[in-house]
């Protein structure tokens, strides 16, 4: 009976043992796929959110440049308004320096003109004082 109970108790034996062995072959496979897959969906985060961060780095590029080319645009604005006023500054000047030389040469012309015109009367009564005088002789 001994015998009996020591095969017995083999058999029990070696069927948990495989049975293990079987549970353990499986919770391994298991993992094993476990592992991957939390490796592949890993991968796929670190994907997509390496292709976020291009996409925002790429963004901020953008927008780097479009304020760049902004401020680009306002400073040849800025210098292109600094010259207008400078020129127009300038232009004052020069006109309230003029201004008192063009009045005074206008009324030098005004008087020149009407010293013209005296200066015409008079060669006009001397001829006609000549021709009487002639007329006389």
């Amino acid at each position: 009976t001994q015998n009996l109970h020591s095969t017995e108790f083999t058999l029990i034996r070696n069927d948990i043992e495989s049975k293990l062995s079987t549970h353990e072959t499986k919770t391994h496979e298991r993992l094993s796929q476990d592992r991957h897959k939390q490796k592949t969906s890993l991968e796929n985060v670190i994907a997509q959110e390496t292709t976020h961060i291009h996409t925002l780095l790429s963004q901020q590029i953008e927008e780097k440049h479009t304020l760049t080319q902004s401020d680009l645009h306002t400073l040849r604005t800025e210098q292109q308004l600094f010259i207008v006023q400078t020129t127009t500054t300038q232009v004052n000047q020069l006109q309230d320096t003029l201004s008192p030389i063009i009045n005074q040469n206008q009324s030098d012309i005004i008087l020149h003109h009407n010293q013209i015109e005296d200066l015409d009367k008079a060669l006009k009564q001397c001829e006609t004082d000549i021709r009487e005088l002639k007329d006389q002789v």
